[in-house]
């Protein structure tokens, strides 16, 4: 395939982990043939050491570094500051990486480093049976789209040029939302070249934060940050309506999760319908453009009565 073997840095923040999970996932990293691997996990205040919850076998394939509790944002960032590798995945501590799935988005890249690869992520249940998939069709520029929450490939499911990641990095300010928030600025600066093979397994538990309460509360607030970071960023983009498209959607992003099972019932709901009435229609399941026009046409009026808080 080629004389040279490039380096993967392949960080994995870990905190308080399960062991058996952790396991897999350190094996999942190294079943590559075509790339080197250097596996870096970042110990981010475990109350055990990792005697209790890592075998002396991955200890000797690792290089753990330690630090005390301040969140994944930090622990990558620390990661990134360490790495030596072409390029850089992340993997957490309870999903795996697919066989040779770090190789293929190698080849994605074809070497140079002026392009992310992405792959598919298959969404699985704790035994690990698959209950979906999350893959993107884009190509190139998609930092407008990934504003829209349009691109629903995971950070895992990146291979990333280490100077790019180092780059950009983490916001550490973001509990929750900070894979949007990273992959939203890196669009900004990168193209994105990918596939709809699945590179990545997604292990959904009670633990994870799309199931956790406080966690969505949190992403409320990451959310407005976020976007009014983008905008920020893109002052071209004031009063037109690709910048009241990205305010709906942060619209309809915060009822959805503050009215997780019905968020037609919350009045961000219809202050986002205002601006982008197609993608309400869809979030509120409505199949019919013109009947859902005309329900929203009347419930606007009685919902709206105050400006965005973006």
């Amino acid at each position: 395939m080629r004389d040279y073997l490039p380096l993967i840095s392949v960080i994995l923040p870990v905190w308080n982990p399960r062991a058996d999970w952790l396991a897999a996932a350190i094996d999942s990293a190294f079943h590559e043939s075509h790339c080197q691997i250097e596996l870096i996990l970042v110990d981010d205040g475990s109350d055990k050491s990792p005697d209790a919850w890592m075998s002396a076998e991955d200890t000797r394939r690792v290089r753990l570094i330690q630090h005390p509790h301040t969140g994944v944002g930090h622990a990558r960032n620390v990661a990134l500051s360490e790495c030596r590798g072409d390029f850089v995945r992340f993997l957490d501590g309870d999903d795996l990486f697919l066989p040779e799935s770090t190789s293929m988005l190698l080849e994605f890249t074809r070497g140079e480093l002026n392009t992310v690869a992405y792959g598919a992520t298959i969404l699985s249940d704790p035994s690990l049976k698959p209950q979906g998939i999350a893959r993107s069709r884009m190509g190139g520029c998609i930092h407008f789209q990934t504003a829209l929450g349009r691109f629903s490939s995971t950070i895992p499911a990146l291979l990333i040029p280490r100077q790019a990641a180092v780059q950009v990095g983490f916001d550490e300010r973001l509990v929750v939302q900070g894979d949007w928030d990273f992959v939203l600025r890196l669009s900004e600066i990168m193209d994105f070249q990918g596939t709809t093979q699945p590179v990545y397994i997604y292990r959904r538990h009670g633990n994870s934060h799309s199931t956790n309460i406080a966690a969505r509360r949190e992403a409320v607030r990451s959310t407005v940050l976020i976007v009014r970071g983008y905008l920020e960023r893109h002052p071209e983009l004031r009063g037109t309506r690709a910048e009241r498209r990205i305010r709906a959607y942060a619209q309809f992003l915060i009822s959805k999760l503050r009215n997780q099972h019905s968020p037609i019932n919350n009045r961000r709901f219809w202050m986002a319908v205002s601006a982008d009435p197609v993608r309400g229609l869809v979030i509120a399941g409505t199949r019919t453009a013109a009947a859902g026009l005309r329900s929203a046409r009347k419930l606007v009026s009685r919902f709206l009565t105050a400006e965005t808080c973006f």
